[in-house]
């Protein structure tokens, strides 16, 4: 079967609906009726200070990765809520 993978985590429900499991499953509906692949969220119970220490003992660059909604030639805008949001984040863990 085909998935889908993305990394939405229970922080940010609040702020961002497709980081609520209602999302995924109305998602997985839509995918299921038109044969698409099914969508999975394996960190959306996960706590971002969890998911960084869970790269760092994977020995993933967490530069190598971005949250933005909007990327303007293949990288992150720095503008939208994800971005904004994420450099907060990272100034709290640093």
């Amino acid at each position: 079967d085909d998935e889908v993978w993305f990394g939405a985590t229970g922080e940010d429900d609040e702020l961002f609906p497709d980081c609520r499991p209602l999302f995924v499953h109305k998602m997985n509906g839509v995918m299921e009726a038109i044969g698409g692949p099914r969508i999975s969220a394996p960190l959306m119970g996960c706590l971002k200070g969890d998911i960084f220490d869970m790269a760092r003992d994977m020995e993933i660059d967490v530069n190598d990765t971005w949250s933005c909604y909007f990327p303007e030639d293949k990288k992150p805008c720095g503008a939208c809520l994800a971005c904004k949001v994420r450099k907060r984040g990272e100034a709290s863990v640093a």
